[in-house]
């Protein structure tokens, strides 16, 4: 049988094209889910601080605590106490937009005002830097190019200024860029974080850093990126895993009304939180701990997981309730001072009546004294709520973290 020589030729191509030439680009999330942060101010009482998205980049609503679970390590998974979602979180935010010599021109004027209008939706307590993209990028976090990047905490007259004045210059070392503008929001106080990028997505000079150092460091610090894909030409592999594996979303921009619509959503976006409540069963022991957080959605099941740090015999409110424990006694025994005998009054002592009732008197003193001193028993105590065994030291129940004990009662 004669094969045709002009489809198999296409079809050889069609492959070594599909599986050889080009990288696959990334799966797009149907839910972004991504935990932030852990409050763990009241332990054992413990806030979960999360983001909960949909591809598109809204925030998914109406999300209710019987559609989540938490997993402490390997023990069984418990449902939060509550679920709330706060529409208003301040924002922490390093604003990355690439202003090199590919952005002459109308493209870098859109950018700008894109941006200038993300910064007239922030509210007086939300925080931004910025990071202008072209020329050299010094990794210090003491060192700002005047007049192309400014810190957090300037006012924002200035960034309004910087932005007016940018113009298009040198090359674009995105990953150097990238990597201090994780570094900057680490250093910040605790909140919802987030690094928005705008560039074409391609790094030069080329060897100049590391996607895989930047998305390490994103995971550690809990930063995801929010990219737009913007420019004449986009590197759509890089930007793509640079969004989804630090926990973001990645959007491509091909007008300037896209990208002004598009720097409204993230804002929208980032100022949702979801805040999951529940009480821990770990123990205050100074060693890192793995919490998974299952999230139930139409689109299946979602996962999220971070490590945190219990500090060492932490004192709580909730541990104060506990009433004071018997301290032990020491281990000697205690044995009683007999005083030396008293001579025999004389006869016709002046007051015989009063030897032998005063002697009598101070041997049952020292009874008296060594029934209070004797060695105590230790009291046994068992949990109020399950009643499991407890040690006299432990403040919390092992099994189910109850605070409350009672003495063992025997017989």
């Amino acid at each position: 049988m004669k094969i045709p020589f002009l489809p198999l030729a296409l079809s050889l191509l069609l492959a070594l094209f599909l599986g050889l030439g080009f990288p696959a680009l990334a799966q797009s999330p149907a839910i972004v889910f991504f935990v932030e942060r852990v409050d763990l101010a009241a332990f054992p009482r413990l806030k979960v601080y999360l983001s909960v998205l949909d591809a598109d980049g809204k925030p998914v609503s109406s999300l209710v605590k019987e559609q989540f679970e938490v997993q402490e390590d390997h023990l069984t998974p418990i449902l939060p106490d509550a679920v709330q979602t706060d529409s208003n979180a301040a924002l922490q935010v390093v604003l990355v937009i690439d202003a090199s010599e590919g952005m002459i021109g109308q493209p870098l004027q859109q950018a700008k005002m894109a941006t200038i209008r993300f910064l007239d939706r922030l509210n007086e307590n939300d925080r931004v830097a910025l990071i202008a993209l072209g020329g050299e990028i010094d990794p210090s976090l003491d060192k700002f190019r005047e007049g192309r990047q400014v810190d957090f905490g300037a006012p924002l007259q200035t960034y309004y200024q910087v932005l007016e004045n940018l113009q298009a210059e040198g090359q674009t070392p995105l990953y150097l860029a990238a990597a201090k503008a994780v570094r900057l929001i680490a250093r910040q106080p605790p909140g919802h974080r987030a690094v928005i990028l705008l560039s074409d997505g391609w790094n030069e000079p080329e060897g100049l850093g590391s996607l895989e150092d930047v998305l390490r460091l994103a995971r550690e610090e809990r930063v995801p990126f929010y990219v737009i894909g913007f420019g004449r030409r986009l590197n759509l592999p890089l930007l793509q895993r640079l969004a989804y594996e630090s926990g973001g979303l990645f959007w491509a921009a091909p007008s300037d009304a896209d990208l002004s619509l598009l720097y409204g959503d993230i804002a929208q976006a980032l100022r949702n939180q979801i805040v999951l409540t529940y009480i821990s069963r770990l123990r205050a022991d100074g060693k890192p701990h793995r919490l998974r957080i299952t999230l139930q959605t139409a689109e299946g099941a979602v996962q999220t997981e971070i490590e945190v740090q219990l500090p060492a015999h932490m004192v709580t409110a909730e541990a104060t309730l506990t009433p004071t424990l018997p301290q032990p006694t020491p281990t000697e025994t205690l044995v009683p001072l007999l005083p030396s005998p008293t001579p025999p009054a004389s006869v016709g002592s002046s007051a015989p009546w009063l030897v032998y009732p005063l002697a009598g008197g101070g041997f049952l003193l020292l009874a008296v004294l060594a029934f209070i001193l004797r060695r105590k028993p230790a009291t046994e105590w068992v949990c109020a709520r399950c009643g499991f065994a407890l040690k006299a030291a432990e403040l919390t129940c092992p099994q189910c973290g109850e605070s409350r004990k009672l003495p063992l009662r025997k017989g």
